[in-house]
């Protein structure tokens, strides 16, 4: 049981050490799942739904204006974007959640719209890495 605990540690070490905050986020994905492709297997799967998840929620919040839930919903995906190193998806999730707080209609809409982009680039990141056979099982 050691050794399984220290070679996770290591695998993430070695990530962690390696990491480059220009990376994209499919470099991100990619590193980690050489490192422990069991991990990011369990991973991947829960955090795409979890993303598209959430926009839907952003985007009906959006529809209804309901600014406490649009706060709520770009809150959690801006801390999900971040466990995943989606740096884009944390910088307008940001944007969303402050111009919702705001009630600032138009900047929001601006941000709703380049979020929406980075979370499809996002997602479309998963699925690549999720199909990726020269990386090791998906679980």
């Amino acid at each position: 049981m050691a050794t399984e605990k220290n070679g996770t540690e290591n695998a993430s070490a070695a990530v962690t050490d390696a990491f480059d905050p220009a990376w994209t986020v499919n470099q991100y994905l990619r590193a980690i799942r050489a490192a422990e492709p069991s991990v990011i297997a369990l991973v991947l799967p829960a955090a795409h739904e979890t993303m598209a998840d959430l926009m839907s929620n952003l985007e009906q919040a959006r529809t209804e204006w309901d600014r406490d839930r649009l706060v709520r919903a770009a809150h959690t995906m801006k801390s999900a974007g971040g466990y995943l190193g989606a740096v884009p998806v944390v910088r307008q999730s940001r944007s969303v959640e402050g111009f919702a707080r705001l009630g600032f209609a138009d900047e929001l809409e601006q941000s709703l719209v380049l979020l929406r982009r980075e979370v499809s680039q996002l997602l479309a990141a998963i699925d690549e890495i999720s199909m990726d056979k020269d990386l090791g099982p998906k679980a």
